[in-house]
Parts: structure tokens; sequence; C-alpha cells
């Protein structure tokens, strides 16, 4: 398990996009947040490939469905927490046990990215969201459905937190 920073209230992101604390606030309290949770379907892997709808052989299936396609899922949210000192969306990543996955691709992406951890590695994190947007403002959390590793996170400062493991 680690922490990792993944949105920051009231902060514009790469693309200009901000999420007030209100929002994210409502967002945990939803039925749909907690359906992620005790499902473990807030799920992440390597970069956002595997959201792109490009992507995607057929519009019969959802792009957040891709991740089952590749099979290139590393890792889920167990639990989402507030930073009230800092103002950030938090959560804990639970990777999953590559020797579920022996022989395979995942198993060789869960040990890479835990290896790079061990490594003392601070990867950055990016959340997936659907969201209604009033312009760069998001005015409803709909869905938080992943957070991925990549080099190019969508908020600065978001990321694992090497020093806060359970």
């Amino acid at each position: 398990e680690i922490h990792a920073r993944i949105l920051p209230f009231n902060k514009k992101a790469s693309d200009g996009s901000v999420f007030p604390k209100e929002v994210i606030l409502k967002y945990l309290d939803s039925e749909q947040c907690r359906f992620r949770l005790t499902t473990k379907t807030c799920l992440g892997g390597i970069t956002h490939i595997n959201r792109d709808p490009s992507k995607v052989p057929s519009n019969l299936i959802a792009v957040v469905d891709q991740f089952l396609l590749t099979k290139s899922i590393t890792h889920y949210v167990s639990e989402f927490y507030i930073d009230h000192v800092d103002g950030w969306l938090c959560g804990v990543l639970k990777f999953f046990d590559p020797s579920l996955f022996e022989g395979t691709p995942t198993a060789e992406d869960i040990k890479f990215v835990t290896g790079l951890i061990k490594a003392g590695v601070a990867l950055p994190v990016s959340a997936a969201v659907f969201a209604k947007w009033n312009g760069n403002i998001c005015v409803e959390l709909l869905d938080l459905t992943g957070v991925d590793i990549t080099l190019s996170p969508g908020f600065e400062g978001a990321g694992l937190l090497l020093n806060k493991r359970i």
C-alpha cells in the first residue's frame, strides 16, 4: 500500500480544469464512490493509454473497459481521504500480487512499478474522471474510475507519497 495525492482543491490542471473542494467532497459522499471502493473498481495502470477512446475497437465497448482488454491493471484505490492542510484529495493505492498473473505482461507491469517505488522513485499520478463542467470548472464529479501512474500528471504535485506507507 502507498498513499498518493490525487486531486488538489481549486487549482488549475495543465489543461486548465479545476476541481472545487465542495465538488470533491460531494463525490466522496456518493453512492458511486462507495461502489468503486467496495468493489475495488477504481483501478489504475501505467499511463492513461488504456483510457484512450481511439484505442477502443468498437463503440459497443466502454472506454473504461479498455483496461480489461489490455489486461494492464496494476493497482486499485482502497480508500480516499482529504488532506485538509495542503488541500488535496488523497488515496491509498494497493498493488495486486504479481503472482496472481504470473507469466503475463500484467505481472511484469506490477513488478516494474513496485520496483521503482522500492527504489525510491516518487512516481506522479493522474486521475481518470467523468464529470460535468461549466467551462473549465468541474460542477459535478460523476465518477473517479481510476488513478494511473504517469510521468505527465495533470496537476503539479500529484503523485505517490513515499513517506506515507501503511
